[in-house]
């Protein structure tokens, strides 16, 4: 599926769990996980990741500690057997709502694209006078 940034995806939840990812490697050299992320310049890449735990079976990732607003990274990288090669895949957004059954997530192309966007509606409704 092709996503178009700035537009908002439902991610089907279940018991609290996110059950179908938008970013997914089977392979078993996969490496998965969805992330709460945040910007720090000293952190590796330049943002802080808050991992969420994971599930089992089709329960992929534990969603009771996201919240509206957070910003999550969804990574789906495949370690090839020779070298430090590696296939990464990344999806980042907002959470625009959560619900019982489905996030409702901003997406971004990236973490940086999303940051920005974010901050200058920040500095717009700031600027806007009380």
């Amino acid at each position: 599926m092709a996503y178009e940034s700035g537009s908002v995806y439902r991610l089907p939840l279940e018991e609290w769990y996110v059950t179908k990812p938008p970013v997914w490697e089977a392979h078993h050299r996969g490496r998965n996980w969805l992330a709460i992320l945040r910007p720090n310049p000293d952190a590796p890449g330049g943002y802080d990741r808050e991992w969420c735990e994971r599930g089992r079976g089709r329960f992929k990732y534990d969603a009771t500690a996201l919240m509206e607003g957070d910003t999550i990274e969804f990574g789906a990288d495949r370690i090839w057997s020779t070298g430090s090669n590696r296939a990464r895949c990344r999806w980042v957004g907002e959470i625009v709502s959560i619900q019982e059954t489905h996030l409702a997530v901003r997406y971004f192309e990236s973490a940086e694209e999303m940051f920005d966007v974010i901050r200058d509606r920040e500095e717009r409704i700031r600027g806007v006078p009380a």
